[in-house]
């Protein structure tokens, strides 16, 4: 698919944070579930789908990505026009 390549990236990014940064990887694929949400689609398989190809299947990580996008998916389901802010 064509954003799979970005998605792809932004988790190496977040799996590559320094030691000192570690505390906030969960953060990070938080973020990637924000942007899969917003920035692409209301499709939830495809979030889902998006989410696992950032994540590399670590559960944790996975976790944090689909919890947050499944938060921001129900609002935007149930409020189209809510206005919706990271974190």
């Amino acid at each position: 698919q064509q954003h799979d390549e970005a998605f792809l990236r932004e988790g190496e990014m977040c799996r590559q944070l320094p030691d000192a940064l570690q505390r906030y990887r969960a953060h990070c694929f938080r973020g990637i579930g924000f942007t899969a949400v917003t920035s692409f689609t209301l499709d939830i398989m495809n979030v889902r789908r998006l989410c696992s190809i950032a994540t590399d299947s670590n559960t944790q990580d996975h976790e944090a990505c689909m919890t947050y996008a499944t938060s921001l998916f129900y609002a935007k389901q149930n409020n189209p026009d809510a206005l919706i802010h990271p974190f």
